[in-house]
């Protein structure tokens, strides 16, 4: 019976597609952005560290043209990191229904905001061994419908891209940073990716970089001495470096830059691993929120890394970064960032040496000298 109704489900959403097909897979005419105020609505809801290098391309669009009057509407998990953007006239956050849909009321506070624009950031790459969104998902279909928008754009060549009235295709995605990959969707705007500024930024309040500040002094013996700010959580499994690694590494550091201050962070669920680190290394563990953990990145002289979230996080801060990243994520290493780039084999970072990491934090830690 439940592959019954599955089936029932599909042609029912096959058939709905198709009828949304026939009234609205019309190419428009880009407008003439200067005439009047634009409402543009961008839309992604995938990870952190994804959002955070859509940053550039929100700013690309936002700088575009003075009309432009420009909202996201993203998970809330990542609306945090967007506090304080001033590109941003507002910010949508929502919590993913069922199969990731949205929820019924964020369709209808979509609809009455009437967008004249939306712009669809969620696009086709290969990461971790798969391939993400292959297709424009019905949901995306289901929102640009309902919005209303007379203007829709997003990557085009893929199945369902009839939604979009301005499809774009951006350059290979071997070709070019993600970064610049995605800022496509700025191109109906006027704006050249190869020619602008995708710089990714994050805000820290006042507030947050004191009580950062001030959590470091606490700990600290000098402040002369270097700080270094350890991340052992991770995505994924292929992500995850071994813990004696950390602690090897951070055993080096205290031992030769006599005085240096380290602090090791993860995300609340990891305390165990956490402590571990720290407790062998006889440094600081903390469990910081996501806003205070970029208040610490901010404020820390060097990061260490398996998560890229953190990682575009130091670049958007000005913070130099060593981060360790499985082959094949050259084009998702932290965009412009000061620091090193370590690539395990395998599809893993298991392959990274505690060694190459050192090597690395010592290379990195001397040029802050």
């Amino acid at each position: 019976m439940r592959s019954v109704a599955k089936s029932l489900e599909s042609a029912g959403k096959t058939l709905l597609l198709g009828l949304v097909s026939a009234f609205l897979s019309r190419p428009r005419a880009l407008p003439d952005w200067r005439s009047r105020q634009y409402r543009v609505l961008y839309v992604r809801h995938d990870g952190i560290g994804d959002m955070i290098l859509a940053t550039g391309t929100i700013r690309a669009i936002a700088r575009s043209h003075p009309t432009l009057k420009l909202d996201v509407l993203t998970h809330t998990k990542t609306a945090d990191m967007l506090q304080g953007n001033p590109y941003l006239d507002h910010v949508i956050a929502f919590k993913p229904g069922r199969r990731l849909a949205y929820p019924t009321s964020v369709l209808r506070s979509i609809r009455r905001r009437r967008y004249d624009v939306v712009v669809d950031g969620m696009m086709r790459r290969f990461v971790d061994g798969a391939v993400q969104r292959p297709r424009v998902k019905s949901s995306t279909v289901w929102l640009m419908a309902i919005s209303g928008a007379p203007h829709r754009i997003g990557m085009g060549g893929r199945p369902n891209d009839f939604i979009y009235t301005n499809a774009v295709i951006p350059p290979s995605e071997l070709s070019v940073h993600h970064a610049e990959y995605c800022a496509a969707v700025a191109v109906p705007f006027g704006v050249n990716p190869a020619r602008v500024n995708l710089d990714c930024e994050l805000h820290i309040s006042d507030a947050e970089r004191q009580s950062a500040e001030a959590f470091w002094k606490e700990i600290q013996v000098s402040k002369q001495k270097a700080r270094l700010l350890v991340n052992v959580s991770a995505a994924n499994e292929r992500r995850r470096w071994p813990l004696d690694r950390y602690i090897s590494v951070i055993q080096h550091v205290l031992a030769r830059k006599l005085g240096a201050v380290v602090v090791v962070i993860g995300a609340p669920g990891e305390e165990a691993d956490i402590l571990s680190v720290a407790s062998a290394s006889r440094c600081t563990a903390h469990v910081p929120g996501l806003r205070e953990a970029f208040a610490l990145v901010a404020t820390a002289d060097v990061l260490l890394t398996p998560e890229t979230s953190l990682g575009h996080a130091a670049a958007a801060l000005g913070t130099p970064v060593v981060v360790l990243l499985p082959a094949g994520h050259e084009m998702l290493v932290p965009y412009q960032a000061t620091g090193r780039n370590l690539f395990g084999a395998d599809g893993t970072i298991g392959s990274v040496s505690a060694e190459s990491a050192t090597c690395a934090l010592d290379e990195v830690m001397d040029a802050l000298a």
